[in-house]
């Protein structure tokens, strides 16, 4: 039984992941497989091995947040190693940027996401007595299919932006002989769940 973990910490003010960990079959806390620290902002976190470190080799990066005019501070970016889903029809494997949008002090403009170009309504959720604005964000273009599943916090004077990019290609636009594995609705879910489970460690400073 593999076992995994989660861990981000930060400055005050900053986001942090941190324990409980989990195993992805539902095992006890152990020792993550990664683990990462950053000299210029002084901050560190362990991390499953089925995710890694945006912009590391065997990881896809994170852009900014792309569904804001707002100035950002990226702080990480987490995403799946490019095997997991090697074959299947995403254009780049699933990644989350997690990030300050510096322009931001006011909780109102913080948590206002444009409506009219979401898919779902936004609405409140909890992780680990943090509220988040949450909304899903889709797009497409040329046979590529855009989803964004949107979290914001405002916390110590601070907006959060999390954004969870799922980028795939239509199978149909494939010779059969060279068809990809379609990432399905039940993949997505997974990917989703599997970030949910980490979003549930959250810590913000002073929370």
């Amino acid at each position: 039984m593999k076992t995994y973990s989660l861990i981000v910490m930060a400055l005050p003010g900053f986001l942090f992941l941190s324990p409980p960990v989990f195993s992805q079959s539902g095992g006890s806390p152990a020792r993550a497989g990664h683990h990462f620290e950053s000299p210029a902002v002084s901050f560190e976190y362990s991390y499953p091995l089925v995710l890694c470190k945006g912009g590391s080799q065997t990881c896809e990066g994170c852009n900014s947040p792309s569904l804001t005019e707002s100035k950002s501070t990226m702080i990480t970016c987490v995403g799946y190693d490019k095997k997991i889903y090697s074959g299947y029809n995403l254009s780049q494997a699933p990644t989350l940027s997690i990030a300050v949008l510096s322009d931001i002090h006011d909780e109102a403009k913080c948590l206002a996401f444009p409506e009219d170009e979401l898919a779902s309504k936004p609405k409140d959720e909890q992780f680990n007595g943090v509220t988040f604005k949450t909304a899903v964000h889709e797009d497409a273009a040329m046979s590529h299919n855009y989803r964004s599943y949107l979290y914001r916090a405002f916390h110590g004077g601070r907006c959060y932006d999390l954004e969870l990019l799922i980028a795939t290609v239509n199978v149909g636009v494939f010779d059969p002989a060279e068809r990809p594995k379609e990432f399905t609705a039940a993949d997505e879910r997974r990917v989703v769940h599997n970030f949910t489970r980490m979003f549930n460690t959250l810590r913000l400073g002073g929370s």
